[in-house]
């Protein structure tokens, strides 16, 4: 395999993939998951906090690796968070008051949770939906500089970003995305966004149907949106094909890394790409079916479902399929980490469920944390050369 310039972004690439490497320690599981689409509740974000994680879905979850079922976390002067994120050293929390005002704070290592100040705009009960006119709420944006949010909007309405500069919120609403390519239908915006500098990077996830890259300069008002996916193998300005963008994240607040991937009647698709500080885009992985190009290639029945960073700022990529394991891409070689199917098919009586993961998160120690659908939180932990691992639970109010 030929080496690849990963050492200038500073970060090791961790590929899920089957290679004829020697085979990695399976998961070792005291209890083996158990399926339950019903009563577990399917967490949504994973964020790294203190010896565990955060989990975010019908309020804030804290687990740690020993954890059998996740506690309740509240945050002072939030009744419901539900939107949770991270800048620099502070964990930021976005939720609603008990009178429906939302309100915003963060925490720092060592420090209280501390309220920051929302304009009038941000604080507002959102108005009751009506047939018709669903409402988004505010969310966290994920982003290397300023602290920033999308602001509330009716269903497919237009969308209003707001960023914190000092002590000052400013905003720029977003101009509608245009139709980039015929199969393309921006319907909303896209569930994947990083804000790198004054650059908002969107990603769209269609499923089957594909979906796009695209980015817009904020702080040019008469800026537009740029199509970046959809380029030529070879081409720095983008990416190729239009792939379903599964994740967008930066460890350094200067190189940017996009996450494609799709599984679908058989056939597999999976990308990997790096936007250097420069605004070169290089693609490591570029896999559609049966055609494999780009420095890398992961086996055709892998395809890329997520990715995530440690502390440190290397990089875990998430995948599923039959090659299904873990692998880790250092400067000059491939080692394989951990051995584990993410693809789960159990009976759940009248019918078959398949689970499959979602979030990922690594934890300060190490220990690997993955949502499913419907066997709650897998949680893996290493112990010398062998990993553990445990189902922990997020059960349903009744």
């Amino acid at each position: 395999m030929p080496r690849t310039p990963l050492s200038r972004a500073g970060v090791a690439i961790l590929l899920l993939a089957t290679v004829p490497l020697a085979a990695a320690p399976k998961v070792v599981f005291a209890e083996e998951p158990k399926g339950d689409e019903k009563h577990f509740v399917e967490i949504q974000e994973l964020l790294p906090y203190r010896d565990g994680v955060l989990g975010l879905e019908r309020g804030l979850h804290f687990m740690k690796y020993d954890s059998k079922v996740a506690e309740k976390f509240p945050v002072g002067g939030i009744g419901l968070v539900t939107s949770i994120g991270k800048l620099g050293d502070a964990v930021l929390f976005l939720g609603i008051k008990e009178s429906g005002e939302w309100v915003l704070a963060e925490e720092k290592p060592g420090q209280e949770v501390r309220v920051i100040p929302l304009p009038r705009e941000l604080r507002e009960p959102l108005p009751p939906p009506s047939p018709g006119k669903g409402v988004r709420p505010p969310a966290l944006l994920d982003s290397s500089r300023w602290l920033a949010l999308t602001g509330p909007t009716l269903m497919f309405g237009e969308r209003t970003v707001w960023w914190l500069e000092g002590e000052e919120w400013k905003n720029r609403k977003l101009p509608e995305v245009p139709k980039f390519y015929p199969e393309f239908e921006p319907d909303e915006l896209g569930g994947q966004r990083y804000l790198l500098g004054e650059t908002l990077f969107v990603g769209w996830d269609h499923g089957e149907w594909g979906g796009m890259l695209a980015s817009i300069d904020l702080k040019d008002e008469k800026a537009q949106w740029v199509h970046l996916s959809g380029k030529k193998q070879g081409d720095t300005t983008g990416i190729p094909e239009n792939q379903p963008v599964r994740k967008i994240l930066s460890t350094d607040g200067k190189t940017l890394w996009v996450a494609t991937g799709l599984a679908h009647l058989g056939g597999t698709w999976s990308g990997l790409s790096r936007r250097d500080g420069d605004g070169r885009w290089s693609t490591l992985i570029s896999t559609v079916i049966d055609d494999v190009s780009g420095p890398l290639s992961l086996p055709k029945d892998v395809s890329l479902s997520t990715m995530a960073a440690d502390a440190k700022g290397d990089v875990y990529l998430l995948g599923q399929g039959a090659g299904a394991g873990v692998f880790r891409l250092e400067e000059k070689a491939i080692s394989q980490v951990m051995d584990h199917p993410f693809m789960h098919v159990y009976d759940a009586g009248p019918y078959l469920v398949g689970c499959y993961p979602g979030a990922m998160a690594i934890g300060k120690q190490g220990d690997i944390f993955v949502a499913t659908n419907a066997f709650g939180t897998l949680a893996f932990h290493k112990n010398g050369e062998a990993w553990k691992g445990r189902q922990i639970l997020v059960k349903q109010d009744e």
